[in-house]
């Protein structure tokens, strides 16, 4: 079960329904790296093993944790992703960009 924290989170970033995922619209991205702030900041020991990761470490572990059906610890790296990384550039030429918060 995941915490309330972490499905705002969640939600703010991809609130469109499940089954079209058609979130352009409606994505919150302001709100979910403010929500994301928030927790990262009050639960900073959840994400000790977090700080060294690159940008590409955390996302393998968004997909291993998806994929073993992790919710609660996919999510609080998605959170980790919000909190420590600007948008990035996909498709152009790659520098992860850490964000000063």
């Amino acid at each position: 079960m995941t915490n309330e924290d972490l499905a705002a989170i969640e939600e703010a970033w991809d609130p469109g329904d499940p089954e079209t995922k058609n979130v352009d619209s409606k994505r919150d991205e302001a709100k979910a790296r403010q929500l994301a702030d928030d927790y990262v900041e009050a639960h900073p020991d959840e994400f000790v093993n977090l700080k060294d990761r690159s940008l590409e470490d955390c996302v393998k572990m968004v997909d291993v944790f998806r994929a073993a059906g992790l919710e609660e610890e996919r999510l609080k790296v998605e959170a980790w992703l919000l909190h420590r990384f600007e948008p990035q550039n996909i498709g152009g030429t790659y520098e992860a960009k850490l964000r000063t918060v």
